[in-house]
């Protein structure tokens, strides 16, 4: 597929004039040819709206509703034919009719260039790169031992097999350690479900490690034992 090129511009907010501070709120890509013409922007300010007064806030939203507005009355333009954007000399001149160049507190900054194969695609890796790199992700809820234990508890109701497991304190010298889920037949059965959904290499690590020294403080219990563990799967694949 043939790449296009095409030109952009990010779009600040200056929430301070004197120390030009400014976040970027939106992006503007345009090409010629063929005629191509996105705006994305921001509808509020995210992580970065906790550091703005109450009064900044509410400037803002209305900024971003005159923007918005104005950017849909050219683009409507556009596929009306009443603005030839493919004959438009640059996407400063597209810029200017929304935004003249002054102190106000929203700015375009110089316009940038590239070339790319997909321009609707390129306009979202622009907004997501500029916009949105610092905004508060919500935290994955990830998999507990606690959850481990409830779903390998169900799987025993389920089959009603419930009965025949008890809890079991296995005594050694030094310590002990307690198993939700054992049975005897001749020795004690124990088993531990366990998640290992943490966040990286290292608590995986560690927390193998602090299972097997549990193990490790009874090893010279009187009572004879074997060990199962039942890891639960990652809740995704990162």
């Amino acid at each position: 597929m043939k790449r296009k090129r095409y030109f952009y511009s990010t779009l600040r907010y200056m929430h301070d004039i004197a120390s030009r501070e400014f976040f970027v709120v939106g992006v503007a890509v345009f090409s010629p040819n063929p005629r191509f013409l996105r705006f994305e922007f921001r509808r509020t300010l995210g992580l970065a709206g906790e550091i703005i007064n109450r009064k900044q806030l509410e400037d803002f939203r209305r900024l971003m509703r005159v923007m918005q507005d104005r950017a849909g009355a050219v683009q409507e333009e556009q596929l009306m034919c009443l603005l030839d954007v493919g004959k438009a000399e640059s996407l400063d001149d597209i810029l200017v009719r929304l935004l003249p160049k002054d102190d106000s507190a929203l700015q375009w900054a110089s316009v940038q260039n590239g070339f790319a194969t997909d321009l609707d695609a390129t306009t979202q890796r622009l907004f997501s790169r500029y916009c949105e790199k610092y905004d508060r992700r919500p935290q994955r809820k990830r998999v507990t031992d606690k959850d481990a234990w409830r779903k390998f508890a169900t799987k025993l109701r389920d089959r009603r097999l419930d009965t025949y497991f008890t809890e079991k304190r296995i005594e050694g010298k030094l310590d002990h350690v307690k198993f939700p889920f054992a049975w005897k037949n001749g020795e004690w059965h124990c088993i531990e479900p366990l998640s290992f959904d943490l966040a990286d290499e290292d608590a995986i690590r560690n927390k193998a490690h602090r299972h097997i020294g549990e193990i490790t403080t009874i090893s010279d219990a009187q009572e004879d034992f074997a060990l199962y563990y039942i890891a639960t799967p990652p809740s995704d694949d990162q």
